[in-house]
């Protein structure tokens, strides 16, 4: 087993215990200092996804992104269903932070950025986004400077799961890649 998936297992077995869920606020760019890795997990229905960014009530000043890089300048399409219909089916997926950076905004000090990704079991969103043909792989990796709070070995399996992901909606056309040749 994963840290991964023992880090899930352990978010799962806690939010079971709550009884008071945050509500879903609207996509607010005021982000913030709570860590990531708090007391209370974070379910990925918790957060208002606009696209590929979220904010929750539980992290008020922390941008979620489901793009480690170019989220303002690459090319997505379909984002927003894609996210909409995957939470659906998958109620009990949980946001985990893979790396953080801040603070985003000067006037708010304690401010975040984290590139997050949504997980239930072995399903992944962000993978789904990249097989979907949403996003292009790159945006998913870090950066060789870059350490992600999650384990090397779950990353280094990540990329490579994107990677093929990918590779499967480019033969497919899918996507960004609809107008791509062969």
């Amino acid at each position: 087993m994963t840290f991964t998936s023992k880090y899930v297992e352990w978010l799962e077995g806690k939010d079971r215990r709550m009884r008071n869920p945050c509500s879903i606020t609207a996509l607010i760019i005021s982000l913030v200092a709570a860590p990531l890795y708090a007391s209370e997990p974070l379910r990925a229905s918790q957060v208002s996804w606009k696209e590929h960014f979220g904010q929750s009530t539980a992290a008020t000043n922390t941008l979620f992104c489901l793009m480690a890089h170019g989220y303002f300048h690459s090319e997505t399409t379909n984002v927003q269903s894609v996210i909409v219909n995957w939470i659906t089916l998958h109620p009990k997926a949980m946001v985990i932070p893979v790396i953080t950076g801040g603070p985003v905004l000067s006037k708010v000090p304690n401010s975040k950025q984290a590139f997050v990704w949504v997980v239930q079991g072995a399903d992944m969103l962000n993978v789904e986004l990249v097989r979907q043909g949403c996003l292009a792989p790159e945006t998913q990796m870090l950066n060789l400077d870059e350490s992600p709070h999650v384990p090397q070995a779950d990353y280094e399996k990540f990329v490579r799961n994107v990677v093929e992901a990918g590779d499967q909606a480019k033969k497919r056309r899918l996507g960004i890649w609809r107008s791509e040749r062969k």
